[in-house]
């Protein structure tokens, strides 16, 4: 399976809301999925929620203190 995105497709920022998780892409598209689908994250503290690192150049996220790690194309 391949994990390479578009371009487009490499996340620039990562956001949370009161329910969501908001990724914007260096193409201008936001993504915004449920915490609900990733319950490590929707169940972890705020602050480790804040301390997460872009994993290839933007291909992905992870959360070491979560041990999280979430593509943006599973996102899309």
């Amino acid at each position: 399976m391949s994990t390479t995105t578009n371009t487009g497709s490499r996340a620039i920022d990562v956001r949370f809301g009161t329910a969501t998780i908001e990724v914007k892409l260096e193409d201008g598209r936001e993504l915004i999925a449920p915490l609900a689908h990733y319950p490590r994250l929707r169940d972890g503290p705020p602050a480790a929620r804040l301390n997460w690192r872009f994993i290839g150049r933007g291909e992905g996220i992870h959360w070491p203190d979560l041990d999280v790690d979430i593509s943006v194309e599973e996102l899309e």
